[in-house]
């Protein structure tokens, strides 16, 4: 019965999830280099669409009742020229899902806990260090409203950790907090602090908290199919890009603010699993030397660009 279960249902998603974000970057590369794209939003949200490509595609396959027993093996297809190849990948794909069902329970299992736990630590981090309020920092508190009301973003809340690196992120879906770490706040100049505070209210501008969040629970369910991780990367990266447009718009600096990318980079933790529990929501991946290098010449090469009350931005 369990056999049935995994045979009809996990094989299923297992070869959609291989074929649909296989086939599903390659359209989204040619889109790219046939519109020659050059907007990051655009970039980020055709990026995203490969990902829900394959729980889309189950969905509809058992709402619908299609492929409920890889009908396609039979070969009865109608066209004999189609009949061999048709078979021929129903059985190999057949073979591939029973070798990764293993990988795709623990994949989903970690994906479950881990997005779970992304949020406890976050409740965490604001039970442990408590609200920024003015009267602490009033210099701070005050740049961050004004950024906010040059978006028409309500001021989110503040929280300050005693990390030695550099950590600065921004959690929560209905109402969004700004993490920063205070060493961070220490090294960085007010113009800098403004760039950086800036940059966390585009992503509110954005919701990106809930984007990158979902995001990341689907790229770790999806582990297992070998694109997954590097179009996660190539959005995450996209995403970034477009709050960095967002910045030089309200702050009018771009220098400034590709020196403060350059002191969050330096003081970025180096290792893999440093602040795992908070990934979901400070999503980071590749911010090595050439990402960060490409993100600091865009800045400071970068047109003037307008936003709109949406959160997208143009030049």
């Amino acid at each position: 019965m369990v056999s049935i279960l995994i045979q009809e249902n996990v094989h299923h998603f297992i070869i959609y999830t291989v074929t649909g974000t296989f086939f599903g970057y390659g359209l989204v590369y040619l889109v790219y280099r046939w519109l020659k794209l050059d907007n990051p939003r655009l970039k980020a949200q055709l990026l995203f669409i490969p990902l829900i490509i394959p729980i889309s595609t189950y969905v509809i396959s058992y709402v619908f009742h299609v492929n409920s027993r890889c009908l396609l093996t039979t070969g009865n297809t109608g066209l004999t020229i189609l009949d061999r190849p048709i078979t021929g990948f129903c059985t190999v794909s057949n073979a591939v899902a029973i070798i990764l069902t293993p990988l795709f329970v623990l994949a989903i299992s970690m994906a479950i806990i881990k997005a779970g736990v992304s949020l406890w630590a976050c409740r965490r981090l604001v039970k442990r260090n408590g609200l920024v309020y003015e009267e602490e920092y009033p210099t701070l508190i005050t740049t961050l409203k004004r950024v906010s009301n040059k978006v028409g973003v309500t001021t989110p809340d503040l929280i300050m950790t005693d990390r030695k690196y550099a950590q600065c992120f921004t959690f929560g879906f209905r109402n969004p907090v700004i993490v920063l770490s205070k060493k961070l706040v220490e090294i960085l100049e007010q113009d800098e602090l403004e760039a950086v505070l800036a940059h966390e209210v585009a992503h509110i501008m954005r919701k990106d908290s809930l984007f990158n969040w979902v995001a990341q629970f689907l790229r770790d369910a999806m582990l297992f199919s070998p694109v997954v991780v590097w179009g996660f990367n190539k959005m995450v990266n996209e995403t970034e890009k477009a709050a960095d447009d967002i910045t030089i718009r309200i702050t009018e600096k771009p220098l400034a603010f590709a020196q403060a990318l350059i002191k969050v980079w330096r003081m970025s933790p180096k290792s893999l699993f440093r602040e795992f529990s908070l990934d979901n929501f400070s999503p980071n991946p590749g911010f090595a030397t050439g990402v960060i290098g490409h993100r600091v010449q865009r800045v400071i090469d970068a047109p003037e660009v307008q936003v709109s009350s949406s959160g997208s931005a143009a030049a």
